[in-house]
């Protein structure tokens, strides 16, 4: 299950529950925002060269002819290049790297714990 899935069927639930339980629902409704905050953060976060070159398995040479080639967009400056992992599509990754990855969440987890910080 991809996460945007998981937020989607979050918001499905809360509406679904929302006449019943509406504290319910506002945990799921409130577990899905912060998910996707905390996604858009990782897709938006910059990378050095060295770590793309880490998650493309190549070298920071290899990164730098890239942005040569102009197949890789320098978000930073000339020297002190700069890429979003989203720049990194279609080099060979296509997944966030395990070192931005949010922890897999436990949606029930994640609930309580929105509803535990609303007793608060």
């Amino acid at each position: 299950m991809e996460f945007d899935d998981l937020t989607t069927e979050w918001r499905e639930f809360a509406h679904t529950v929302s006449p019943f339980a509406r504290g319910v629902a506002k945990a799921f409704e409130s577990c899905a925002d912060q998910l996707e905050a905390r996604l858009a953060t990782a897709y938006t976060q910059d990378l050095t060269a060295t770590q793309a070159a880490s998650i493309l398995d190549k070298t920071p040479g290899h990164v730098r002819c890239l942005i040569r080639e102009g197949k890789l967009p320098n978000r930073g400056r000339k020297g002190a290049p700069r890429f979003r992992i989203g720049d990194l599509e279609g080099l060979g990754y296509s997944a966030p790297p395990t070192a931005f990855d949010p922890p897999e969440p436990d949606s029930m987890q994640i609930v309580q714990s929105v509803i535990d910080q609303g007793d608060q």
